[in-house]
């Protein structure tokens, strides 16, 4: 019974720890969108839609930092190309005219840092 109960502890102990890390990209993602939805002009439906595509993208970033953790450059060069991959699909969500808010809005938050 002892070996039954610490086997339960230890999966339920490791099932929280690997949420708690999982639940990280979401909760940027969550950041990301909400930074969207304040700039930018969006009906309900893109909302939700550039939700799915921002959660994605960061469980895709989150992936690539773990898997390239000691390698900053091999980062950078897997970041850039999710980006990429990603700009398109944002574009397509929120139209052009947002893109242009966002981008705008990225390049004033750059100059106060």
């Amino acid at each position: 019974m002892k070996k039954l109960s610490l086997l339960l502890f230890m999966v339920t102990l490791l099932t929280s720890a690997f949420a708690q890390k999982q639940a990280q990209y979401e909760k940027v993602a969550a950041k990301n969108h909400a930074t969207w939805v304040d700039i930018c002009e969006l009906t309900d439906q893109q909302s939700k839609d550039l939700l799915v595509v921002l959660t994605e993208k960061q469980k895709e970033m989150y992936e690539a930092k773990m898997t390239h953790k000691t390698d900053k450059t091999a980062f950078k060069a897997k970041a850039k190309e999710i980006n990429k991959s990603y700009g398109s699909k944002l574009k397509s969500i929120v139209g052009e005219d947002n893109m242009k808010k966002m981008l705008e809005y990225r390049k004033s938050q750059k100059n106060k840092g």
